[in-house]
């Protein structure tokens, strides 16, 4: 009785030790999680600071006088670097610059109603976000990562009386909703004459670059048909437009009242900025969603960790650009530049676009027969992927080439390739990458086996097809003279194929981690 009593007398104190290092660890990582959380509201806080231009240490865009003839505009363009040009530009002699005013007395009397103006709810952070229709948007995974789904603004789309849409504007309390519209005022020619010539900024001649660029030199008829695109944008203070990138060389005239800007490159698009997957309705534009006003959701610090570091804060402090532009002021936006603009009085700007020459390459590759007929002719699932799986693999590799060799592509480019293509599983797959494999979605047996990159095929001459178009593609893409705008590219007809070879949205997701976890050589994804 003695000794049984003595040994429970142990096994009690061993147990109370136990219970107190397992309330200590509990204790601790308490503790740990509420200074994480602490410090991800920081970076939070942090980044914001940036983008509204409270953050001193962030470099301004460089301010230039006008270039004095066209070839020196083409030479400033070329730099891809945004700048804004100040004072002596050809905008001074706009009509628009004269009459163009916010209380919108001149607009109203030569059009009467706006379409489509975005009316934000009241109360809320008025943040303005486009979708489109796209296949991934009936996903389970992401079908409550719809931007607006995230802020719930901007909801209601009407058409408004102009006078009407201007009086709303001055309401500085955004009382009944902030307004916003963007689009060409219905094409009315009338009104759009205030806008002046293009051709003046350099911009006709910059259409005739990029067009012979595509087609070396040749003419081609979809470029033949590419001219500068007007955009006019009205909004009352506060509205503020997402981090997103076009895919268009754009000068952005301001007009009326005073506007920010927040630019950052193309090479932080995917990371740590995590774009939308180009199958997603809010392609284009960043996951990140950093105008709650409570700071970041908890998700996203999950998510999207390493956006919430000391690292990433400092890469954008030092790439990123601030702008506030005045009337007269005329900012170059280079091609796929992401960036975040808020009007800081009621507004008015004008955009001139040319498409970037990527526009016209990303569509001549994605018509490639092959992609289409041949992959998604393919009956059996898992030859289909093991061809999708193949070509997305080889096109990255030459994506990753700086220059077309004779002799192929080096052995280097493998592992670039395979990097990249955990890079794009990483980025823009991040929200389904931390759930795991899309629920009900299986991979197909025989290609889950392979331990290969490259699956082999019973039929020689599909595979030389694969070799064959995975070069023509990466011929085109390499016509994309910058490295970072060339993997976005590269990194959406990817998505391409994966939605052919899966013929499945719900798939694209496995099919690209299964590629990604095949590539990626072992010892590069041990250390991932």
């Amino acid at each position: 009785f003695v000794s049984l009593h003595v040994q429970t007398a142990a096994a009690m104190r061993v147990t109370v030790v136990v219970v107190a290092i397992i309330a200590a660890a509990a204790v601790a990582a308490v503790v740990v999680m509420l200074q994480s959380d602490d410090e991800a509201g920081r970076m939070h806080r942090e980044f914001v600071e940036m983008v509204v231009g409270r953050d001193d240490r962030v470099p301004r865009v460089q301010a230039l006088q006008f270039p004095s003839n066209v070839e020196e505009m083409l030479a400033v363009m070329a730099r891809g670097r945004p700048v804004v040009f100040r004072g002596n530009t050809p905008a001074d002699k706009w009509a628009a610059m004269r009459e163009w005013k916010t209380d919108g007395e001149y607009i109203a009397r030569h059009v009467e109603r706006l379409r489509n103006v975005h009316v934000s709810a009241a109360g809320v952070v008025p943040v303005w976000q486009y979708e489109n229709r796209a296949p991934l948007e009936n996903v389970t995974v992401w079908r409550d990562r719809r931007l607006h789904a995230v802020a719930e603004n901007f909801q209601q789309v009407e058409s408004m009386d102009t006078g009407e849409f201007f009086r709303r504007c001055r309401r500085e309390d955004g009382g009944g909703g902030h307004v916003y519209y963007a689009g060409n005022l219905g094409g009315r020619g009338d009104i759009l004459a205030d806008v002046g010539d293009p051709a003046e900024f350099g911009l006709e001649a910059l259409a005739q670059l990029t067009a012979a660029h595509v087609t070396d030199g040749g003419s081609h008829s979809d470029t033949q048909r590419r001219v500068t695109t007007f955009y006019v944008w009205f909004g009352s203070a506060g509205v503020a437009a997402h981090s997103h990138m076009d895919r268009m060389y754009n000068l952005f005239v301001h007009v009326a009242g005073r506007k920010s800007f927040f630019l950052i490159p193309p090479q932080l698009a995917d990371a740590p900025m995590h774009m939308f997957p180009s199958l997603h309705p809010s392609q284009g534009q960043s996951q990140i969603n950093f105008t709650h006003t409570s700071g970041a959701p908890a998700r996203d610090r999950v998510v999207f960790a390493e956006f919430f570091t000391e690292q990433a804060i400092r890469v954008l402090r030092t790439a990123g650009r601030y702008v506030e532009l005045a009337p007269g002021d005329v900012l170059y936006v280079p091609p796929h530049y992401l960036h975040f603009v808020k009007a800081l009085e009621t507004s008015i700007s004008v955009s001139m676009w040319v498409p970037h020459e990527s526009v016209a390459i990303a569509k001549h590759i994605r018509a490639l027969p092959f992609v289409d007929e041949t992959i998604g002719a393919v009956e059996h699932v898992d030859e289909r992927w093991s061809l999708g799986v193949n070509i997305v693999h080889l096109v990255l590799q030459y994506c990753c080439v700086p220059e077309p060799l004779p002799g192929g592509v080096p052995e280097t480019a493998q592992v670039d390739a395979a990097l990249l293509l955990d890079k794009l599983v990483r980025s823009r797959y991040a929200l389904p990458l931390s759930l795991g494999p899309s629920s009900g979605a299986a991979i197909p047996s025989l290609v889950a086996k392979h331990t290969k990159c490259r699956a082999p095929h019973a039929d020689a001459q599909l595979d030389r097809t694969v070799d064959h178009v995975a070069s023509v593609v990466g011929h085109w893409l390499l016509k994309i003279s910058r490295r970072p705008i060339r993997e976005i590219e590269a990194f959406d007809f990817v998505e391409h194929v994966a939605l052919k070879a899966t013929q499945s949205p719900d798939q694209v997701f496995n099919f690209l981690r299964l590629a990604a976890d095949r590539c990626l050589p072992r010892r590069f994804a041990d250390e991932l």
